[in-house]
C-alpha cells in the first residue's frame, strides 16, 4: 500500500505539473479554439 501511495502521489504531482505548463500554451492556441467551434456547432 505505501508504494501505492508514493507513486500515486508522483503522478499527480507530475500531471498537474503538465496541466499548468500546458494550459498557457495549449489551451488559447489549441484547445480554446476547437472548444469554441464544438459549442458553435
Amino acid at each position: 500500500g505505501n508504494q501505492r501511495d508514493l507513486a500515486r502521489e508522483k503522478n499527480l504531482k507530475k500531471q498537474s505539473e503538465q496541466r499548468k505548463s500546458k494550459t498557457s500554451s495549449q489551451k488559447d492556441g489549441n484547445k480554446g479554439l476547437t472548444l469554441e467551434e464544438r459549442r458553435l456547432r
